[in-house]
């Protein structure tokens, strides 16, 4: 009995299309098929946090450095000068900062916050109550292994969020946080909680640049080698000059003596080239959906004059404004929420609600700082702006702080000129018992 060979066959469905490269009569391959980075590997809004927090780990197979400094550039900027609040009241002022200072708002929590955003799109805090003490924030980090939803009491009104929910087992179960800020800085103006961010847009061209990276070190490593090649006269010569080569072992350096013409080639760069000319192309890409210009990540010879590079500094600041005042905006409900909690559990250092302030997020470009504060300065001497609102206007600094700084110095000065006024007016009483020389 003949052996029969057999082997399970994948049959496809009668009429099913496909795309096919097809290199001859007999050899045909699926389009695409195991090209990476053709298609968008991450199509769902579970998927592209899942990734983009591991490209920020280095945890990813691709795109890891590239993701990562194109995403703590936004982020720096996001965070900017850091959180600025200006008021008028002393007792608010006061409260405030004691509040600040027991839960580090302003500072390791605010950039972690940015951190979180800018990969998920989202930041949720909380507030502890413990009667008469201040309300403690905690930040609730967004787990792809247990993400969370918020719940709205109207479909049409995405500020009315009354629940945040996780699901087990198939059910859904409410954290049982009665007391909590939500922010949304990603997405669009329908799904409040698929928050797409810009960074999750881009995970496909940073696995792309990576890419092509290491295709140029591929490249080198086969082909970037320096090759001797004789030229002979016929194949006499060729045969007895191998036999030369392989009884002496000649290496390359070493002096050769012989009637054969003598050159060192190296491969074309036509290849190299075209990896080039796709990375350049890629961050592009990449610039163009997060605002990052292309020259602080280390392309600046596609800049063609300064005040280009100079403009994408605005650019920048333009790509990250949205985030920004969305910050400022829930920071601002998480104070007055803050000070409504503490009157209600017992809190004596203030005895209402106060709104009457600013929160800011102030984003500067210290090249441009001088021409900042002039025109701040017209506009306050035009009386155009309040004093808060030049001093919130400033980077770097704490306009509560210094308001409060101003004042001390202002009472030092009064002090010095009434003590001066009193040296003076007893001088000339001493002056006038002095008789006049002759």
């Amino acid at each position: 009995m003949p052996y029969v060979s057999k082997k399970k066959l994948q049959a496809m469905s009668e009429g099913q299309k496909s795309q096919l490269d097809i290199e001859s009569l007999l050899l045909a391959s699926r389009s695409s098929f195991s090209i990476g980075g053709v298609n968008n590997s991450y199509t769902t809004y579970e998927s592209q946090v899942r990734e983009a927090y591991k490209k920020y780990n280095s945890e990813a197979e691709w795109g890891n450095q590239q993701f990562k400094s194109v995403a703590d550039i936004r982020i720096s900027f996001i965070a900017g000068e850091g959180v600025s609040v200006a008021a008028k009241n002393q007792t608010f002022i006061k409260w405030l900062n004691n509040f600040v200072k027991k839960n580090k708002a302003f500072g390791s929590m605010f950039f972690n916050s940015v951190i979180g955003a800018e990969l998920t799109g989202k930041c949720l805090f909380t507030l502890r109550t413990v009667p008469g003490e201040y309300p403690q924030i905690v930040r609730v980090p967004y787990s792809p292994d247990q993400p969370y939803e918020v719940v709205l009491s109207d479909f049409w009104d995405p500020s009315s969020v009354v629940d945040v929910v996780i699901k087990k087992g198939g059910k859904t179960e409410s954290l049982g946080l009665p007391n909590f800020i939500y922010i949304r800085t990603g997405g669009d103006d329908i799904d409040i909680n698929r928050t797409t961010a810009k960074c999750g847009a881009i995970l496909n061209d940073a696995e792309n640049y990576d890419r092509a990276v290491k295709d140029i070190r591929r490249l080198n490593h086969v082909l970037a080698r320096i090759t001797p090649i004789f030229q002979t006269k016929d194949e006499a010569e060729t045969n007895k000059l191998a036999n030369f080569l392989k009884k002496w072992k000649w290496k390359i350096g070493q002096t050769f003596v012989g009637t054969a013409k003598m050159t060192y080639e190296t491969v074309g760069t036509g290849a190299h080239q075209n990896l080039k000319d796709e990375l350049s192309t890629t961050i592009k890409n990449i610039a163009s959906v997060t605002g990052v210009p292309v020259h602080w990540v280390g392309w600046t010879d596609l800049m063609s004059n300064r005040s280009t590079a100079d403009s994408l500094y605005d650019t920048i600041g333009t790509a990250t404004v949205r985030e920004r005042t969305l910050f400022s905006e829930g920071i601002y409900d998480l104070i007055v929420k803050a000070q409504e909690l503490y009157i209600d559990s017992g809190g004596t250092d203030i005895n209402k609600v106060y709104t009457d302030f600013e929160v800011k997020i102030p984003v500067i470009d210290f090249s441009k700082f001088l021409e900042t504060v002039r025109a701040l300065s017209i506009a306050y001497n035009d009386d155009v702006i309040s004093r808060s609102d030049y001093q919130n206007m400033i980077p770097g600094i704490d306009p509560l702080a210094t308001e409060k700084a101003l004042k001390a110095e202002q009472k030092e000065e009064e002090k010095k000129l009434v003590k001066m006024a009193d040296l003076t007016g007893s001088g000339k009483q001493n002056n006038q018992n002095i008789p006049e020389e002759e």
